[in-house]
């Protein structure tokens, strides 16, 4: 959250949001650097079940006491039920993936964040130029993965996982992507994170000319 650092007061949309786990960074922030006790979050998942996991997990804290989270099943690429030009922050962690049509998933993120607010993507890192991008996909295939295999119940979607990430854009050409949907980028557009780099995070920002 420091790299975004939202200020009090916004609106953040998490999607993918799983159990919930970036929803609650969000809002420890929120509490301990802001003092804020007026951000909402809208928790959006294609998965109904994970979101009944995640009401169960923050039904009981203050956040939720307050109203301050929404759940909703969506898919990214197509939001009809939420309002043009209605959040501050679109964040989405390990989720990016998954969805079979970036550029669209992006376009409609733009639609649905403010002017001037923050697009925020976590997802797997799969190296910078044609050497890192080889040395990274193989580290990540013969490494990486197999440890994930081995400690994910879910064998089936563990595998899934598996593909979909070794198929992710490098960073630059992600950013490109960003660039496409009609983001602005500061610098290069990514910061490295974790262990050994495995992490990457991207961000971009609505332009305020933008409808």
């Amino acid at each position: 959250m420091d790299i975004v650092a939202p200020g009090p007061g916004v609106k953040l949309l998490d999607m993918a949001a799983g159990t919930g786990d970036a929803t609650v960074l969000f809002f420890d922030y929120q509490d301990n650097v802001n003092q804020d006790t007026k951000s909402t979050v809208t928790m959006v998942d294609l998965n109904a079940n994970m979101l009944e996991l995640a009401k169960k997990r923050l039904g009981n804290t203050r956040w939720s006491a307050d109203g301050r989270i929404e759940y909703m099943q969506g898919n990214a690429e197509h939001m009809p039920e939420i309002p043009d030009n209605t959040f501050d922050i679109y964040c989405c962690i390990s989720g990016f993936h998954n969805m079979p049509n970036h550029l669209k998933a992006m376009k409609e993120a733009m639609r649905v964040l403010k002017p001037g607010g923050k697009i925020c993507i976590g997802d797997i890192n799969n190296g910078v130029g044609p050497v890192g991008t080889m040395l990274r996909r193989a580290f990540n295939r013969h490494v990486f993965f197999p440890l994930v295999l081995w400690t994910q119940e879910d064998r089936d979607m563990a595998h899934r996982i598996k593909e979909s990430s070794l198929t992710f854009p490098s960073p630059p050409d992600f950013v490109e992507e960003l660039k496409k949907a009609g983001f602005e980028i500061e610098g290069c557009g990514y910061h490295f994170l974790g262990f050994m780099s495995m992490a990457v995070l991207f961000t971009g920002t609505k332009p305020m000319g933008a409808e």
